[in-house]
């Protein structure tokens, strides 16, 4: 723990220095300081650095051929379950979740470089750091996800995610869900005597309430990502600028902004949907399934474009239906949006590579085929919907 509380200073002055120089990009960072009981996160690390001399380290975990445990024996016997981890000199601790996926990529090769055990509200943590070898292969996409080709993903707050086949994935908003009772809570904690008993129950009740909120929300986008993940042979996304998007609109005293409180609710409900988190989970899963994945610039006029004919015509945000001038098409925004994430992708994955970089009699295998939706065009409304991943209906 004293090895990874020195590195992490020394991380934090390396960071430190940089964004003063400039050679680190965004914002400003301020000098390190220590944890405090009120403002840091309860953790500490555990790095694994000589399993054969140092006593600081993460022993062995799993089946029979990973560890040793036995009832009442915190150091030594065998682990012969994948319900216990033993945590160096910490001894010997029984998980909620499953460690089998942990003991297959020990299997595979991989090695534990460090742990991290942290608090969240009431619930303990442990994360593995896993070191993989480079020449494990990973998989590949299947006929099923050839066939349905690529699929262009356009993320937004009135539903979560618009796909280019014209598909709607609802957006559940658990955090207007939860609004109500933690604004109950935090005005509890508000009247309650600061520091007394009363106020500290509150705040670990108000701390559950966020946590229970944060593994909703994670469930839900791990489930939709998978989804894709497991769907398409290629996937294109926007680069959104979260940061920018979710800035505040207050101004300063001298200008002041405009509509400053429908923009904070607009900032919450751009945050509960995690665009940031679902392009991680989307980065990660796609390389373990060998699925092709395309950021376009975030500047490309998505929402402005026809999918049908290329025109652009310019609509505000609050005109949730695309009407072509030119071509007379009516189709829902964000599906529209999303068929011309797909081409741009397409175009930019062409421009690397030929067309005729894939073999002879290969050409139903190309990841960028895009399917459009047979009711692309309708009278008013796209009509076309989908179960979201957790049955949340649209």
């Amino acid at each position: 723990m004293l090895r990874s509380g020195q590195k992490q200073y020394e991380q934090a002055l390396d960071n430190f220095f940089k964004s003063q120089n400039g050679s680190r990009a965004g914002q400003k960072m301020g000098k390190p300081r220590f944890k405090t009981k009120t403002r840091s996160t309860d953790s500490f690390t555990i790095d694994a650095v000589d399993i054969s001399s140092s006593t600081m380290i993460i022993r062995d975990i799993g089946p029979k051929d990973h560890a040793r445990y036995k009832t009442g024996e915190a150091s030594t016997g065998l682990i012969a379950d994948y319900r216990h981890v033993r945590l160096s000199h910490l001894g010997t601790f029984r998980v909620f979740g499953s460690t089998k996926v942990l003991v297959r990529q020990l299997d595979r090769g991989g090695r534990i470089k460090s742990c991290t055990v942290s608090r969240s509200a009431d619930r303990w943590y442990v994360s593995f750091l896993v070191e993989l070898p480079t020449e494990i292969t990973r998989s590949t996409p299947t006929k099923k996800q050839y066939k349905a080709g690529a699929v262009g993903v356009d993320l937004g707050v009135k539903s979560l995610a618009s796909l280019s086949t014209g598909e709607i994935i609802p957006n559940p908003r658990f955090l207007r869900t939860a609004d109500k009772k933690i604004k109950r809570l935090q005005r509890k904690i508000a009247r309650c005597q600061k520091g007394s008993k009363n106020s500290i129950r509150l705040k670990r009740r108000l701390a559950r309430c966020h946590h229970e909120l944060a593994l909703q929300r994670a469930g839900y986008l791990n489930e939709l990502t998978s989804m894709l993940a497991s769907s398409f042979s290629a996937i294109a996304l926007e680069d959104l600028n979260v940061a920018g998007m979710t800035s505040s609109a207050r101004g300063t005293v001298e200008n002041p902004g405009k509509n400053v409180k429908q923009k904070a609710g607009l900032n919450r409900s751009i945050l509960d949907i995690s665009p940031g988190r679902i392009r991680t989970l989307l980065e990660y899963k796609c390389a373990d399934r060998g699925v092709e994945m395309q950021v376009i610039d975030r500047f490309f006029p998505s929402s402005q474009l026809c999918s049908s004919c290329g025109s652009k015509t310019t609509i505000p945000l609050a005109k949730r239906i695309y009407h072509c001038d030119v071509c007379g098409g009516v189709i829902d925004r964000d599906v529209n949006a999303a068929i011309n994430i797909v081409y741009e992708a397409k175009r930019l994955v062409e421009q690397k590579c030929s067309e005729h970089s894939a073999p002879e009699g290969a050409e139903d295998k190309r990841p960028w085929s895009v399917h459009l939706p047979s009711t692309q065009y309708v009278d008013g409304l796209h009509t076309r919907k989908r179960q979201g991943p957790s049955g949340h209906s649209s």
